[in-house]
């Protein structure tokens, strides 16, 4: 049977869509990934702590340590690469993710552990810088805002199924058989790169100079500020909303619903919040930011209510659902001359607060208990909102 012209333009437009748009799923499929395992031991923090006969706050290494590598590594990756093919160095480091989950899974001291997480943090900060700066090159120039919306899907995912997920999964089998589930994602995101990434030259070789050069706007100042107080303060908190909800009394399966739906109110939120971005940034980060504060200061006074607990939880995950959006949309707003620059300075600055939030957490939390924790937070956003307003006093001022 002989095919139409029509029906022959509908195949080849259909197979023009999937080529176009598989590298772009390959690589939010991969921040999905990276995310989800970077943030997994939130939800089997208790566990591990228990298993290796730790404080929770000792725990808490699995989250500072990946953020300190995962900062190094997002600079050092792209200087050290050079000129290497952009697609090999994304499949080398999906192949470190695969590592250090095994090493992490069948980890019997807290040290092996560690060492995988500190693997992992390497992976994580390369492969992020990477992922913001090639979308230009896997579509044509008008879809990559697109593009950058999609691979920012894959964290929100992440955000949302990541920490029940490894909840969820721990309340089955065990903590260690939360990262197998991740390695094999890593495996999965492994051969989706190898059959669909195409051939990614570098376009420049990133050196030294041109990082300081992007830190020398004022405007990428207030920006990468304004980043270290909203990720420590949330960091600092979120890496002990389980223990939290354990001293309140709640189940696996309640913590692992809580933890769902905060991550779900979240989405949605980031949703609502790209319908009006770039044009109400200011708006926007103001109102979350508040939120944040208030939440935060309030969580330690309804503890000991599980309904206003739980009900505080959403409200926290819808503040911050839209704000990682809100702060790459601002950070975005910087002149740029070079994209991998502006990514990597982005990326290392975010994993320096995770790290620094959930070090400053654990210290907090082991020395003057879990409900200060949470004031500390509150403290930070305050701080936050007024250097913005300072900020921003001043820039309309000339």
């Amino acid at each position: 049977m002989n095919l139409s012209t029509h029906e022959l333009k509908t195949d080849s437009g259909g197979l023009s869509l999937l080529k176009t748009w598989s590298p772009v799923a390959a690589i939010t499929f991969g921040t999905f990934t990276f995310v989800t395992t970077e943030f997994l031991p939130v939800g089997v923090l208790p566990e591990v702590a228990s298993s290796f006969a730790i404080s929770q706050g000792h725990a808490g290494l699995m989250m500072t340590l990946p953020g300190l590598l995962a900062a190094i590594g997002a600079p050092s990756v792209l200087l050290l690469a050079g000129n290497i093919n952009r697609r090999s160095v994304l499949i080398f480091l999906c192949m470190l993710l695969v590592l250090s989950c095994a090493i992490s899974a069948v980890a019997t001291e807290f040290e092996w552990m560690l060492l995988g997480r500190a693997l992992f943090g390497i992976g994580l900060g390369g492969f992020w810088s990477l992922a913001l700066a090639i979308s230009p090159q896997l579509v044509p120039e008008r879809l990559v805002p697109k593009a950058t919306a999609a691979i920012f899907a894959g964290v929100t995912t992440a955000m949302i199924l990541g920490v029940p997920l490894g909840t969820y999964i721990s309340g089955l089998w065990g903590w260690r058989a939360s990262f197998v589930v991740t390695g094999m994602l890593g495996v999965l995101t492994l051969a989706t790169q190898v059959l669909t990434l195409p051939t990614l030259p570098a376009r420049s070789k990133m050196r030294v100079h041109e990082l300081v050069g992007f830190l020398a706007a004022p405007v990428a100042k207030v920006s990468l500020i304004s980043v270290v107080l909203v990720f420590v303060g949330h960091f600092s908190t979120y890496t002990y909303v389980a223990p939290l909800l354990v001293s309140a009394g709640l189940d696996t399966q309640t913590i692992t619903l809580t933890l769902l739906g905060f991550g779900l109110v979240g989405f949605m939120t980031n949703i609502i919040a790209s319908r009006f971005l770039p044009q109400r940034i200011h708006a926007a980060l103001f109102v979350n930011l508040t939120s944040m504060a208030l939440v935060l200061a309030a969580l330690p006074i309804v503890a000991e209510l599980p309904v206003l607990l739980l009900v505080a939880l959403m409200v926290w995950g819808a503040a911050w659902g839209a704000l990682p959006l809100c702060m790459s949309t601002f950070h975005r707003s910087v002149p740029s001359a070079n994209e991998e620059a502006s990514s990597t300075v982005f990326i290392t600055v975010i994993q320096l607060a995770i790290a620094a939030g959930s070090g400053f957490g654990g210290s907090i939390v082991d020395r003057f208990g879990l409900s200060t924790v949470f004031f500390a937070g509150a403290l930070l956003y305050a701080v936050a909102i007024i250097f913005l307003s300072t900020s921003m006093a001043f820039a309309r001022r000339g």
